[in-house]
C-alpha cells in the first residue's frame, strides 16, 4: 500500500529506468504514469560538476501519476520554482538540510514540472 500524496523521488539504480511496473505491482493505479518530458519541449541540462557521479531518477507524483525523468548528483529533498513559462516550471533540485546555522541548501540537479505543482504547494518561502 503506498499513501498517494505528494511527489518522490526514484533512484534509477534501485528502481530501474522504468519504475512504472514496480510502482504498479504495489498499487494498480500507479501502473500507468504519464510522462512529462520531451513532448513538452522542455529544457536539458548538462551537468559541469563532475566530482560527482550524476545518477538517473524520477520525479513521481503519486497523487496525479506524473513522472519526470531527472539526472541528479544527490538525492533531492525540496524544488526551488526558478522560472515560470509555456512548458511548464523550471526548477531547481536542492538537498536541504536544517541546521544550527540555518538552513543549508546545496544544488543537485535541474528539472522542469508541469505547471500544476503551483497550485499543489504546501509550504513556500524565498530564496
Amino acid at each position: 500500500y503506498l499513501q498517494r500524496d505528494g511527489w518522490i523521488f526514484l533512484d534509477a539504480t534501485r528502481w530501474g529506468y522504468d519504475p512504472q511496473q514496480d510502482l504498479g505491482k504495489q498499487d494498480p493505479k500507479l501502473a500507468k504514469l504519464a510522462e512529462w518530458g520531451d513532448r513538452q519541449l522542455i529544457p536539458h541540462w548538462s551537468h559541469p560538476d563532475q566530482k560527482q557521479q550524476p545518477s538517473n531518477g524520477s520525479l513521481v507524483d503519486l497523487n496525479n501519476r506524473v513522472r519526470v525523468k531527472v539526472v541528479v548528483a544527490d538525492r533531492p529533498n525540496a524544488l526551488v520554482v526558478l522560472a515560470i513559462h509555456g512548458s511548464g516550471v523550471t526548477s531547481m533540485l536542492v538537498n536541504r538540510k536544517d541546521g544550527r546555522d540555518g538552513v543549508m541548501l546545496g544544488k543537485v540537479g535541474m528539472c522542469n514540472v508541469p505547471p500544476y505543482v503551483l497550485a499543489k504547494t504546501v509550504r513556500s518561502g524565498m530564496l
